[in-house]
């Protein structure tokens, strides 16, 4: 996998993350800053970057709130990607 950097940097940035910050769209946003990717490759990313997490920590609330991202990336990432291409218009 050729972004095993961009899930190292989106595992850094959810553990600096307190619980109510956790979203898709920041986990989004961050894998998009410096990258052209494909929805499927940030899926990919955005996945082990939770699973990563998930293994690390007790808290359930902010287990319950890591488990329902990995669903949301496909949804956010298209308006994202949206509002991207209105920006450059």
């Amino acid at each position: 996998m050729p972004f095993n950097y961009l899930v190292v940097k989106l595992t850094q940035y959810i553990n600096t993350l307190k619980t109510e910050h956790i979203m898709a769209a920041a986990l989004i946003y961050q894998g998009l800053e410096e990258n052209s990717i494909s929805k499927e490759e940030l899926r990919d990313v955005v996945n082990k970057a939770v699973s990563s997490v998930q293994k690390s920590i007790t808290d359930h609330e902010r287990l319950n709130k890591l488990s329902k991202i990995t669903p949301q990336v496909s949804y956010w990432f298209f308006f994202i990607m949206m509002r991207k291409d209105d920006e450059l218009r």
